[in-house]
C-alpha cells in the first residue's frame, strides 16, 4: 500500500510539497518569528492604547451624528416651508 501510494500522482504531489517545505524551512520559521513579535508589540500598543481608541471612537460617532443630524436640518429648509 505504501509502494503504491508513493508511485501514484498523489504520492509524488506529495513528496513535492515536503520537498518545498524542507527548501522553504528558513523563510517560515523567519516569518513565524517576525509574527510572533508583532503579535506582542500590538498587544502591548492596545493594552496602552486601547482605552484611549475606544473612548476616541465614541466621541468621533456622537460628533459624526450631531454633524449628520446637523447637516439634515440645514437641507430641510429647502424642501420644506414652515407651513408644513
Amino acid at each position: 500500500m505504501k509502494t503504491a501510494f508513493y508511485n501514484s500522482a498523489y504520492g509524488e504531489q506529495v513528496a513535492t510539497y515536503f520537498f518545498d517545505i524542507m527548501n522553504s524551512w528558513p523563510v517560515i520559521l523567519g516569518s513565524t518569528g517576525i509574527a510572533l513579535v508583532l503579535a506582542y508589540i500590538f498587544m502591548l500598543f492596545m493594552r496602552c492604547f486601547g482605552g484611549l481608541i475606544v473612548w476616541a471612537m465614541i466621541f468621533i460617532l456622537e460628533a459624526a451624528l450631531i454633524a449628520g443630524g446637523g447637516y439634515c436640518w440645514y437641507l430641510r429648509k429647502d424642501k420644506y416651508t414652515e407651513a408644513d
